[in-house]
């Protein structure tokens, strides 16, 4: 489990089996993105040059940097189809990277409220917060396809069960699309709302993170909210090794078992 402490720059590795943190990796500036695993590699953002910087754990070190404009600033990242895609600036520019060269292969244009993104049924999925839409790109054509209509302000994005999922900041809802038909197939009230949170699918259900609110589980099953913990919730959440980790504070990482967690509702 990888976690980036803005701090004092550096990505940190959480051994699983131990629940240790291991030797840092030192950056040399301040990340602005979560870190992303993929293809070998930990990938994140720089805000100071801009760039996107690849770092090899196996080395401890960069192992490339990936210039981007000087108006650039790296958001939301993921990956599919071979490629990692990175929304790069406000202005909604979605990049596709070719992880053997290390080089942008693609740009996509869209709406500059641009902000979540998220790969899953045979597609790209990204959220504009501005124009309160899930617009659906095609991962092999890198044609952009249709635009679906959700909830106010959606922040976050997230894909599994059949499903597309986003957290709408403004009106505290989430919105379940259909990615058969592109459109949105129930519309669950979480009553969590904020300019920035995130949302995660794994281990049987649907979870919501919003700073300073509960964290929440949604059961996919019935599109119901059927758990919300007492107490502030924390910022960034993963699913991993059987586990949900949760950046709880600036200093800590929770680790909880869904399974005890379910079993005490």
């Amino acid at each position: 489990m990888w976690i980036l402490n803005r701090t004092s720059p550096a990505l940190l590795k959480i051994d699983p089996k131990t629940n240790a943190v291991a030797s840092p990796v030192t950056l040399t500036s301040t990340p602005c993105a979560g870190a992303l695993s993929a293809f070998g590699g930990v990938w994140t953002g720089d805000c100071k040059t801009p760039s996107i910087v690849r770092v090899d754990p196996a080395a401890g070190k960069v192992a490339a940097t990936i210039a981007l404009s000087p108006t650039g600033a790296v958001g939301a990242m993921t990956t599919g189809v071979g490629s990692v895609w990175a929304l790069v600036d406000r202005k909604g520019t979605l990049s596709r990277i070719d992880p053997d060269t290390n080089q942008i292969v693609a740009e996509i244009y869209l709406p500059a409220g641009s902000a979540a993104l998220a790969f899953g049924e045979g597609a790209l999925w990204i959220a504009d917060s501005k124009g309160n839409t899930v617009t659906r790109v095609n991962p092999f054509t890198n044609v952009i396809g249709e635009s679906v209509a959700v909830g106010k302000s959606p922040i976050a994005i997230a894909t599994g069960g059949g499903a597309v999922w986003t957290l709408n900041g403004a009106d505290g809802t989430v919105s379940r699309i259909d990615p058969k038909t592109n459109k949105v197939a129930a519309t669950i009230k979480a009553g969590t709302t904020g300019t920035v949170g995130a949302i995660v699918f794994g281990e049987g259900a649907l979870w919501v993170s919003v700073p300073g609110q509960p964290l929440s589980r949604i059961d996919p099953a019935t599109n119901r909210l059927v758990q919300q913990f007492a107490g502030p919730g924390g910022g960034a959440i993963a699913i991993g090794f059987k586990s949900l980790w949760v950046n709880a504070t600036a200093d800590a990482v929770w680790r909880i078992d869904p399974k005890r967690v379910e079993a005490i509702r």
